[in-house]
């Protein structure tokens, strides 16, 4: 595609290539580590893990695109983008935080469940629009 291809031309080109797409079906996840963006996540069970990773690899035939570290690539969840370093002298005091903040996702909710993956449009980071749910 052209680089100067527009966001909506490049959603309506995923759109179709998504319409005969066949998912794997559901997954759960456990949150593995918080860090200052959000939390690194992994499959709640190694069939989990399994249907992540197809999940990974059957996207990127419609999408065209397989990132250099594609399998290796660790999943997460963003919640934010940092633009200023923590300050060395305050590290550990988000450490202990963040590792609090571990702890209580292991006692309340140590398995997240999902919905089904979905294409989404948005305009900004604040709020994504479903715009094909990816079912099995």
């Amino acid at each position: 595609m052209p680089l100067d291809t527009s966001i909506d031309a490049m959603t309506h080109l995923y759109l179709e290539r998504l319409k005969s797409f066949e998912g794997l079906g559901p997954f759960n996840i456990k949150v593995v580590e918080i860090v200052p963006t959000g939390l690194t996540v992994a499959g709640a069970t190694e069939d989990d893990v399994c249907i992540m990773r197809g999940w990974r690899d059957a996207l990127a035939m419609p999408f065209g695109y397989r990132h250099p570290d594609h399998d290796s690539y660790v999943f997460h969840i963003t919640f934010a983008y940092q633009i200023q370093r923590l300050a060395d002298e305050r590290a550990a005091e988000w450490q202990a935080l963040f590792d609090d903040c571990l702890s209580l996702f292991a006692s309340e909710a140590p398995i997240v469940e999902l919905r089904a993956p979905a294409f989404c449009g948005f305009k900004d980071m604040k709020h994504f629009e479903e715009l094909l749910v990816l079912q099995q």
